[in-house]
């Protein structure tokens, strides 16, 4: 799934098919995990909130874009498209300092040194 939208406030929306096991899943439960990473940089996000299933059409069509085609043939107005809205309650982030050559390097050389290396800063966040 592809992130559609971020909100100032840090809701996510994402599509999903209304038929979908996901949207079956946060139908019997809405306390959800997400989870994202970005490779290059090496820097980590998880979230844990509340998610809701949504159907308005005024948000599918803002919120629209061609790409969706390839899944929703008839546009927003697919019967079978809906929107995955996360409310974030908190999280967990870790980044990089550096890219990820130099802190495998750094990894290396805290092992052989028996000491630990400036390599990360993380955080926990309460939203």
């Amino acid at each position: 799934m592809a992130i559609q939208q971020v909100e100032d406030d840090g809701t996510i929306w994402f599509f999903s098919d209304a038929d979908s096991e996901k949207n079956k899943e946060i139908e019997d439960g809405n306390w959800i995990q997400l989870l994202l990473m970005n490779n290059s940089s090496s820097a980590y996000l998880c979230l844990f909130g509340i998610a809701g299933i949504i159907t308005d059409i005024e948000k599918l069509k803002k919120l629209w874009n061609v790409f969706l085609k390839t899944w929703f043939n008839e546009g927003p107005e697919d019967t079978n498209v809906s929107l995955i809205k996360i409310t974030p309650q908190n999280g967990h982030y870790r980044d990089t300092k550096n890219n990820k050559i130099i802190s495998t390097f750094k990894i290396a050389i805290g092992a052989i040194m028996g000491k630990e290396m400036d390599g990360a800063v993380e955080e926990k966040m309460i939203i």
